[in-house]
């Protein structure tokens, strides 16, 4: 058995082989962590019309189910994001993490894809880095500039 640690809140996963399968176990307070994210995703089917009090919509159940399925894709040693509500009935998750002057950004429409945006601003050069995608879908791997920047996050 080997420990490992991530990045995201210095969580350990005990990893150990069985036949031809790892077996991956979260140290319970990420797993309380994802549990915690995936009840509040959940809890915004519930949210009435005009929640916001500008006519916004109730998020979609499909909106929602896309961002959970896009969860369980989560590379480990990644942190995880604040879920958000948006104003058409979409949902969000996003990271921001102001000593890095990094931002990302994921929208879940309801379709079964998504669309992201990263932005990494350099203070020593001036300068930023910004990436993105759009009609991704939630079935697929997460694409590799949005790991590294998260990963660098």
């Amino acid at each position: 058995m080997t420990k490992s640690q991530s990045s995201a809140s210095t969580t350990q996963t005990n990893t150990r082989h069985s036949g031809s399968t790892w077996v991956v176990r979260l140290k319970p307070e990420r797993e309380v962590e994802i549990k915690q994210l995936k009840r509040k995703l959940n809890s915004y089917a519930q949210l009435p019309y005009d929640w916001d009090g500008e006519g916004s919509q109730t998020p979609s159940r499909q909106a929602i189910d896309d961002a959970l399925k896009f969860l369980t894709h989560i590379p480990s040693g990644l942190p995880l994001p604040y879920p958000e509500a948006g104003p058409d009935g979409d949902v969000g998750v996003y990271w921001d993490n102001q000593k890095a002057k990094t931002f990302v950004h994921v929208l879940f429409e309801g379709d079964g894809h998504f669309a992201y945006i990263a932005n990494v601003k350099h203070t020593q050069t001036d300068s930023e880095e910004n990436y993105g995608g759009e009609a991704l879908s939630v079935d697929d791997p997460w694409p590799s500039d949005l790991v590294k920047v998260l990963l660098h996050n």
